[in-house]
This record gives structure tokens, C-alpha cells and sequence, in this order.
């Protein structure tokens, strides 16, 4: 293998070696930037419907440049010629990324639903993890394995970094043009520039070096750069997180206390982070390290109680709640740290393949698994759940009945007539506001159970503000409502001028550069934001300062006035909905006043 760097003397040599060597992914790429230039090109001056149809296309494309990579990369190093194994494999990539494409292309760009995320990073592990598999497949060389994987990614680093020097300064170049000879140059020339490179520099660079046998060995240099990082850098960490974790162990039994929630993630962080740790010192530490060692075996036995308290958590968190997609993902990354850790402690002779491996299928099951997808499991958990609160509401508390008829509203809104409690037996409409689900808890006369639970924080804690009594008015002319719902829609005063609210669901009031802001439009179009999340902040403080935390409803209003091009104007809140523990506005209404 020749892991040398291409120089740039070599980069005509490169170019035609590479497209020789893999014309195939070599034109893949082409076509899909042919593709994204075309489109970037034919959209107008104001957007239209389709505007994104070829850039769906080129990304269609391009999502099957790491599987061809692995296919054809593992297609070279065959020294024996099975012609109907080659066809199967090469069957199942393009079956692979045919789905992908599928998926891909059925997706709704302006409103998907809210598992396409997971859905989206399951399939990013998949098709990375693919090629880093198949070469070595059926070898059982573990430096032969390591060799191959730490070039793909010491390669695409140094590829991603020849790029974005050549891009800058391209970029400056057309900078210059643009300000000395054509001022009108337009963005598109930076666009076509960067999607050249991206789609057909970047896949020479990094294939202009891939290996072409099966070496043994380690360069010394990698060998040392590793060894760097393990040692210096991982297992300290490892060290550290292990230590405070087994104190909480020794904390809950000694007070005779219940783990709290966020337990959890710092068990998944430390069991991925030693297991990269033991992974990374897997060449050059032998099974005889000492027994403290974190790269030995025995690595397993300390995470054998973290798993089980892991276990116990994931557990009590899916009795008290049901499954959802969101803790499916903490699910099967348990699954996957419980049978890493059993099959290397008890066989640690174990190839190490089986960890991508195990990860990739567990991927796969996440995402399409049938009746054991993270998606049907969910639903058909929170179902069980939902029938269960409608069968007897007085053993359930407001909380829960709300989340799992959140949950179902948000994740399967085609499946509305399954769920909810007043609509059509016929009904397959859609329900995607975010207080739908409490209205419908609140329009019954269920007599649900006091929430008298401290084993974990409620998943949603929110502050609830409401205006008490009436609103002032005296003295403006013209009133509008305006609420985070009409982020997208202006609403219009009779005179011309247009105001919006933004309080996105990441906006974090003690930053007023966020977005709590209002939005104000002239007749001509010109815009102008006024922030204030410091209004908010103050009311949280004072709420944390002086209330009980299980008083989530309070009363309260933001008053805030400000000019826009000489006329004022006055903004009264009337409903705010906000997460504590994370800075989150989940909704604000309210009235903009207008003199």
C-alpha cells in the first residue's frame, strides 16, 4: 500500500490514474455535479417548486460513493476469481444505495417528519461503515484491517484539507475578478467552483492513493501518532470518567438512593470512549497487559456494573414512559456496548471487525428492521401505552398521558384515528401542533395521578407564563396577533407595515443575539429586528429564584416597546412556554400594538 500524500507534480498522473482504476465512481461523481451545477444555474431570480429537484439527484448519486469505494476497493484485492460472489456483492451495493436513493428522494424537504433525522444518521453509519468492512471481510489480519481504515481516514482529512486550501484560494480569486474587472459576478461562480472540487477533486485525491494489496504493516510514524493519542489523551480520559462514575455507583448505595436520569449518558460517553480506547491500543498492547490496564480484557469487567446500571435505567425510563425513537437510539447502543463487551471478554481473540460489524447491523435493524425497527417498535409501545391511560387515567399522571399523545401526534400523524379521543373513525389527517395533544388531555374528564416521581426529571420541564388580566390598549391604534406559529407569515397592519415573533426552539434567552426577536417590515420591503429574550430571562430568574419548581404556572407579561421608522409600537405577551433545563422556547403568543 502507498500511503504517501499526493503531491501536486503528480496531480495530472493522479487524475488519469485514478480515473482509470475507478471510471466507474469516477463518472458517478461527474454526473451527480453536472447535475448540482445544472440546477444551481437554471434557478431563478426568485426561487420555484423545483428548485431542489436536482440537488436531490445529486445527492442520490453521491450517497453511493463510499459503498462503491468499499466494493471496488475489496474488488481488487480478490485473488481468486468467484464470479457469482462478485455479482451478489455488487447486487447488494446497488440494492444498498438504491434504497437509500429511494428514501432519498421521497423525503419532503419543507416538512419531514421527525424521525428522518435518525433515520438520516443510521444511514450515515451504514454506508461509512460499509466500505471500512468489506476489504477485509474475509481476512483475518488485524494489521492488515487497521492498515486500510487508518487510511481512509487519514486520507479523506488530508483530501477535505487539499480541498479547502484550493477552494480559498480560488475563492480569493474570484474576489479579485469581482472587485476589480466584474462587479456583477455572481454567487453561482463560487457554488460551481466549490461543487467541482467537492464532486470530483475531492473523490481523485482521496482514491489517488488507495491501496492496492494487503500490507502487513503499520508505518512507524502511524504506529507512534497513535500510540500518542491512546496514551495521552484517551486513556487519561478514560481514567477520570471511570473514577466518577463508580463514586456515583458507591454514592446511590451508600445513601440508598435511585440514579438520576442523565446517568445514562455519561455511561454511553465513557463505554464509547474506553471502547475507542481499547480499540485504538488493540495492535501493539497485548491481552497480557496488566490488569488495571484499560486496553486489557479486564477493560470489561469494569464495564460490566455501568452497563447493568445503564441497563436498569433504560429500563425503569421505558416502564414509566414507552418506547420512542429518541430512546430507541440509547436502546440499541446499549445492545451494542452489551455485546461488544460479552464477545471480547469471553473470546478476546475476537476480530476486531466485529465491532463495525455488530454496529452496522444494529444500524440497519434501527432503521429498517421490520416489525424490530426503531419506528414500529415506538409506536407500537406508546399504542400500548396510550390504550393503557385511556383504560384506567387515574393510575397515570398529566404528564405522561400528554407525552405518549404528543409522541404519537408528532412521529405517526397519518395514523391520527388510532390516537386521538375526538376525531373521525375515518380521519387520516395530520396533526402537527405542538398543543394539540394537551388540549385533548385537558377536554376530558379524566381524573389522572398527582406526579409525585423523583427516580428522573420529567423529560419536558416547562415554565408556563401566562398574562393575567387584561390588556392595556389605551392610546394605539391598530392591534395584531402574532405567535412563533407565524414565523413564515407577516402579519399586516392596515398601513402597510408587516411584524412576525421568532423564538425558535434552540433560542436561549440570556443571549439576546439569539432569535427571541420581533420582526418588523415596511411597505418597501426593508426589515428590522428587535430583541427581547433579557425580558424573559429576568421572569426565569425571578421564577427560580422565588418559586417551587413543581409550580410550572405562573403569571406574568412581557412588555416591551420599541420605534420602527418613527412610529412606536408595543409588544404584550400572553402565553410563553419554556424548558428549563435546556434555554428552550417552545411557543410564545402575544399582541403587537401599533401608534
Amino acid at each position: 500500500m502507498n500511503f504517501s500524500p499526493l503531491k501536486i507534480a503528480q496531480l495530472g498522473a493522479a487524475i488519469k490514474n485514478t480515473s482509470l482504476r475507478y471510471p466507474f465512481i469516477i463518472l458517478l461523481m461527474a454526473f451527480a455535479t453536472f447535475l448540482a451545477l445544472f440546477n444551481l444555474w437554471i434557478i431563478n431570480e426568485h426561487g420555484n417548486d423545483q428548485s431542489f429537484e436536482g440537488f436531490r439527484w445529486a445527492f442520490i448519486l453521491a450517497s453511493g460513493l463510499p459503498l462503491y469505494v468499499g466494493y471496488f476497493i475489496w474488488y481488487e484485492n480478490q485473488t481468486f476469481s468467484k464470479r457469482i460472489y462478485n455479482a451478489a456483492l455488487l447486487a447488494l451495493t446497488i440494492g444498498i444505495h438504491f434504497y437509500i436513493g429511494q428514501h432519498i428522494y421521497s423525503l419532503d424537504i419543507e416538512s419531514s417528519s421527525n424521525h428522518e433525522p435518525y433515520w438520516i444518521m443510521s444511514w450515515l453509519i451504514i454506508i461509512h461503515l460499509y466500505p471500512s468492512i468489506l476489504p477485509f471481510f474475509q481476512s483475518r489480519k488485524l494489521k492488515g484491517f487497521w492498515n486500510f481504515n487508518h487510511w481512509m481516514f487519514s486520507n479523506f482529512i488530508a483530501s477535505s484539507f487539499y480541498i479547502l486550501l484550493i477552494y480559498a484560494g480560488i475563492a480569493l480569486a474570484l474576489g479579485g475578478i469581482q472587485l476589480l474587472l466584474f462587479e456583477n459576478l455572481s454567487w453561482k461562480a463560487y457554488l460551481t467552483f466549490l461543487f467541482l472540487l467537492i464532486g470530483i477533486f475531492h473523490p481523485i485525491f482521496f482514491l489517488s492513493s488507495a491501496p492496492s494489496d494487503d500490507e502487513e504493516e503499520l508505518g512507524s510514524t502511524n504506529l507512534l501518532a497513535l500510540q500518542r493519542i491512546q496514551q495521552w489523551i484517551l486513556s487519561p480520559l478514560v481514567v477520570i470518567y471511570l473514577s466518577i462514575l463508580y463514586v456515583y455507583m458507591g454514592k446511590i448505595i451508600v445513601q440508598q438512593t435511585l440514579p438520576k436520569g442523565w446517568v445514562s449518558i455519561w455511561i454511553l460517553l465513557f463505554s464509547i470512549i474506553g471502547l475507542l480506547n481499547w480499540l485504538l491500543a488493540r495492535p501493539f498492547v497485548s491481552e497480557n497487559a496488566s490488569k488495571w490496564s484499560m486496553t486489557s480484557r479486564r477493560f470489561f469487567l469494569y464495564l460490566f456494573p455501568l452497563i447493568g446500571l445503564l441497563w436498569y435505567a433504560i429500563l425503569y425510563r421505558l416502564l414509566e414512559y414507552g418506547l420512542t425513537e429518541t430512546r430507541a437510539i440509547v436502546v440499541f447502543i446499549a445492545v451494542f456496548l452489551t455485546a461488544v463487551s460479552l464477545i471480547f471478554f469471553w473470546k478476546p481473540k475476537t476480530h476486531i471487525i466485529a465491532i463495525p460489524s455488530i454496529l452496522l447491523v444494529i444500524a440497519f435493524i434501527y432503521i429498517n428492521g421490520g416489525p424490530l425497527s426503531a419506528s414500529q417498535l415506538s409506536y407500537q409501545s406508546q399504542m400500548r401505552h396510550w390504550n393503557l391511560i385511556k383504560s384506567n387515567p387515574s393510575q397515570y399522571t398529566y404528564d405522561q398521558a400528554v407525552n405518549v399523545l404528543r409522541y404519537l401526534s408528532d412521529y405517526h400523524p397519518n395514523q391520527v384515528s388510532s390516537f386521538c379521543l375526538a376525531c373521525d373513525s375515518t380521519s387520516n389527517q395530520e396533526v402537527n401542533e405542538y398543543y394539540w395533544a394537551s388540549q385533548q388531555i385537558e377536554n376530558t374528564d379524566w381524573e389522572l395521578k398527582q406526579d409525585t416521581s423523583v427516580f428522573f426529571e420529567n423529560e419536558y420541564t416547562d415554565l408556563i407564563i401566562e398574562s393575567a388580566g387584561p390588556l392595556k390598549i389605551t392610546g394605539y391604534n391598530e392591534m395584531v396577533s402574532i405567535s412563533r406559529n407565524s414565523n413564515w407569515d407577516l402579519q399586516n397592519f392596515s398601513n402597510g407595515y408587516s411584524a412576525r415573533i421568532i423564538a425558535d426552539v434552540v433560542s436561549n434567552p440570556e443571549n439576546q443575539n439569539e432569535t427571541l426577536q420581533i420582526v418588523m417590515q415596511d411597505p418597501s420591503g426593508n426589515q428590522e429586528s428587535f430583541f427581547f429574550g433579557n425580558q424573559l430571562k429576568t421572569m426565569v430568574d425571578d421564577w427560580k429564584e422565588n418559586k417551587n419548581n413543581q409550580d410550572r404556572n405562573i403569571e406574568g407579561q412581557i412588555i416591551f416597546d420599541f420605534n420602527f421608522q418613527g412610529r412606536s409600537f408595543r409588544f404584550l405577551s400572553t402565553y410563553i412556554s419554556y424548558e428549563i433545563d435546556s434555554n428552550r422556547i417552545y411557543g410564545i403568543n402575544g399582541e403587537l400594538l401599533m401608534k
